[in-house]
């Protein structure tokens, strides 16, 4: 089980690279303002590929909190007793 600390870690790195993802695009915005043909703009091109980055860091972040949740979900299910079916008198 992951402690308090490592989960507010992650927490904080999810929420400073959605921050960093969200300049990135104000930027790419303004590079797609400076020029019509974007094909040939290298800073556009480049801080597009930026923001696959931090897109797929993003995700994995995002799947370490979804592994975690299923890591808990099972530890409480193990520590719950496995209900049995009512026997029934024929």
């Amino acid at each position: 089980m992951p402690t308090p600390d490592e989960l507010d870690k992650l927490r904080t790195e999810l929420t400073a690279l959605r921050a960093k993802r969200d300049a990135v695009i104000a930027e790419l915005g303004a590079y797609a303002q400076e020029n019509n043909d974007l094909r040939e703009n290298s800073a556009y091109l480049h801080t597009e590929q930026k923001i696959h980055v931090l897109d797929a860091q993003i995700m994995v972040i995002l799947a370490e909190f979804t592994k975690l949740n299923l890591a808990k979900k099972k530890a409480n299910y193990l520590l719950t007793k496995p209900r049995r079916a009512p026997k029934v008198d024929l």
